[in-house]
């Protein structure tokens, strides 16, 4: 069984910018790695704004 979350999106890059203006700061890819993993449980996640220079 595998428990995952596809898609979201990064509020902010670890240099400081926007990357989804109405994403939280606190949504920087170790933050949301940190939580889904120890907080929720999650085995998979989806970011999907790996495009985005600062990501």
């Amino acid at each position: 069984m595998l428990f995952a979350d596809l898609h979201i999106h990064i509020g902010q890059s670890l240099d400081g910018k926007y990357v989804k203006i109405t994403g939280a700061k606190t949504l920087t890819l170790p933050n949301i790695v940190r939580v889904a993993r120890d907080v929720k449980g999650l085995s998979l996640v989806g970011v999907v704004d790996a495009h985005s220079t600062g990501v």
